[in-house]
């Protein structure tokens, strides 16, 4: 048994609200952002609205420091 994805890649819109073309390549980083965001908004308002946030979302830090002063 086979899935044939044509019927997903052609309702799955980019941000621009474009079918995916799939002769192009897309990061998987890419497609899963706008995954995940079209899957938040889709369920804002219900009570799952957290989901997205509480099992993908994260901080993010950065500290640089100088190798010749310690600022």
């Amino acid at each position: 048994m086979y899935v044939n994805p044509k019927a997903y890649c052609h309702s799955f819109k980019d941000w621009d609200g474009n079918p995916v073309n799939v002769i192009e390549q897309m990061d998987v980083e890419e497609y899963l952002g706008i995954f995940l965001d079209k899957l938040e908004n889709s369920i804002k308002g219900t009570q799952q609205e957290k989901t997205i946030h509480h099992h993908f979302g994260g901080m993010y830090a950065n500290e640089i420091i100088c190798k010749t002063c310690p600022h």
